[in-house]
Order: structure tokens, then sequence, then C-alpha cells
């Protein structure tokens, strides 16, 4: 069904022309269980593509990538050709398509996110971030610190910040986001908008120390510079809104965190297409809190309307849907509608099944 689409990664694509690459690195062992294996197999027309389709061999800019590197632009658009399955491998190949703005002109401008971390090294180190390979983004970023200059280095400690924080620690990555910080407010003028992005990596680790007031300063702070350097729809307002929501809502201020995710909501519904994932994920934060909140009615058409989202953009069995299923089969266990509260528990063990391992709890 998905045949002759379009599709937008929404972010730089770093791809390989040799396949045994895309092999060796879908081959690697890992703990996750809620992955399917997919090459894309990207086929370029480059007599017919128009001068805003970018894309190149970046290996000649920065030797810590492969010859056959090939890096794609932010908009870059596919349309797909075919998608066959090999030795439980997906494989979905695709043409570059000129197409793109049919797909970006309903994304944020992403481009201008980019340009504030001010150098393309900066987007390669975090491209190994993204695709899980934290040691070799750190060693990267680390190296690149030395060959920078002073704006840089604030954005460079900000991402060994963020790197250490995929890998859990959150010690080391405070270390690096204070100096990020640090770095920014001795500049002249200080970057204040700029440091807002640390204020909330900050207040994003907090929570895993149990330090949930300070992580509710943190995201205020970087709230309040939001608001004052951005319009009141930016993205990263919405950003602030939803963290700060997930803290009242952990400290049981009910009513508190219920206006903030209605805030985040507002937001994402005015930027995102409509059938994006933090869309959902707000939806389904509002669901709960109305349950809590005893308006069983309310809370069911959020959950609702989150499973919605999840069932078009998900497969059938992600664990996402799951938890839709179950937010939703307590409100209709409450509401006495056994029978229907009961299929939608099954629903969700059919796909617990697949995701979990079988003694888990």
């Amino acid at each position: 069904e998905n045949q002759e689409k379009l599709i937008s990664i929404n972010g730089y694509l770093l791809t390989n022309q040799q396949k045994s690459k895309a092999y060796d690195f879908i081959n690697k062992p890992t703990k996750r269980l809620d992955i399917i294996s997919i090459i894309f197999h990207i086929q370029c027309d480059i007599k017919n593509l128009n001068k805003n389709i970018i894309f190149g061999n970046i290996n000649q800019s920065n030797n810590y990538f492969n010859e056959q590197d090939i890096l794609f632009d932010l908009n870059a658009c596919f349309q797909i050709e075919s998608i066959n399955e090999y030795q439980s491998i997906q494989i979905i190949k695709m043409n570059l398509s000129n197409q793109g703005q049919i797909i970006t002109n309903n994304y944020i401008d992403l481009k201008q996110k980019y340009k504030e971390e001010r150098s393309i090294s900066i987007v390669f180190g975090r491209l190994f971030c993204n695709l899980g390979e934290y040691d070799k983004s750190q060693k990267f970023f680390q190296h690149l610190f030395h060959d920078s200059n002073d704006e840089d280095r604030a954005w460079i400690e900000f991402n060994i910040g963020r790197v250490l924080s995929f890998k859990r620690e959150w010690n080391q990555a405070r270390i690096y986001y204070d100096h990020a910080y640090e770095r920014m407010m001795k500049h002249k003028p200080p970057r204040i908008k700029d440091s807002a992005h640390v204020l909330n990596n900050i207040a994003c680790i907090l929570p895993n120390q149990g330090k949930y007031d300070e992580a509710l300063d943190y995201h205020q702070r970087a709230l309040e510079i939001r608001e004052k350097f951005y319009p009141s729809d930016h993205i990263d307002i919405a950003q602030s809104l939803y963290n700060i929501g997930r803290i009242l809502d952990h400290q049981e201020k009910y009513d508190d965190a219920f206006e903030y995710y209605q805030g985040a909501l507002k937001i994402q519904q005015k930027i995102y297409p409509s059938n994006h994932v933090n869309i959902a994920r707000s939806l389904s934060n509002i669901g709960i809190i109305l349950y809590r909140q005893g308006k069983c009615d309310e809370a069911l058409d959020y959950h609702q309307r989150a499973l919605k989202i999840r069932e078009k953009i998900y497969p059938s069995d992600h664990i996402d849907i799951a938890y839709s299923l179950n937010n939703i089969g307590i409100i209709l266990r409450n509401q006495g509608k056994y029978n229907e509260a009961l299929d939608c528990y099954k629903k969700a063990l059919n796909i617990e099944e697949k995701f979990y391992p079988s003694d888990h709890v």
C-alpha cells in the first residue's frame, strides 16, 4: 500500500554506496526488541533532479567518514518503488524525488535549527550519535573540540553532554553541559537564546537522579528564554511545555500538568502533520491525566485519538499501540464495559508477547 508514496527522513541522511556496509551495520547485535531490520536501496537520476536536491560524497570534508559515504540534505524526498523481504530484512527500494516540497512544507524548518549549531562538522558528529554510535560520536566531538573556534566549542561541549546522556552517564553529561552553559554566558554578548538548549538538556537528566524540583526549575528557565526569543508557536516552546508537564505529572500536580500538556499539544497540532508521533504522545499523556481526575469519557477520547495516530504511523505490533490499548482497556473496565475492555487487553497482550521476553513482569 505504500508503493509510489513519498517519504522524507526529516533530517540529514547518511548512506553508503557499498551494500555490504549496510548488512554489516544491520547485523550488529542489539538488546532492543522494538525494532525491525530495514535496508533502503536509493536510486538517483542525477540528470533529472532539480537544483534544490542536495547530496554528495562527504569524505573530502571530513576524514571520519568512509570514501563511499553519501550525505543527503534535510529536504531530500524519496518515492517508494518496492518493498520486499529477504532473510527477515525489509528491502525498501526508492528513488530520489523532485517532489520534496510536498512533504517538507508540512514539517518544521529544521535547517534553521541546525544552523544554530554553527558548523557542518557538528552535524556530522550528531549523525554518529543518532545512529547509536555513541563512542564514535564522543571521540569525534572530543577531537573536534581542539580544532574549533570558541563559538563552536560551546556547541561541541553541549553535544558531548548529549552523547553521555544517551550513554546514561548522567554525572559526566552534567559536567559538559555546565561547561557549555558557562562558555555561552561568558560570550560577549551572552548567548542567552542558545543557553536554553543546555538548560533543557540539564533538566532532562535530573529526573534520572531523582531531582524533580531542580529539573522543574531548569525547564522553567529554558521556557522563559524561549518565550522571549521565539514566536509563541515555536516547537522549542512546545518541547519545554511538554517537559514541564511531565515533571508536574510525576509530582501529581495534575491540574497544572494538564495545562502544560495542552499548551504543548496546541503548538504541535499547528506545526506537525496531523499524524505525528509527538501529537500521539501528548494526547496519551493528557488522557492519563484526565483519567486520574475521574474524567473517563474525556480520557477515553484522548486515548482513542492517540491510538488512531499510532495505528497509522507504526507497524501493527508496535509497543506504543499496546500502550494505548491498555490505557483504553483500563477506562472501559472502569466504565463497566468488560467485554470491550477484555478485547483491548487481549490485543495489547498479543503485541507485548512479541515485544517483551517471556519472563517479563
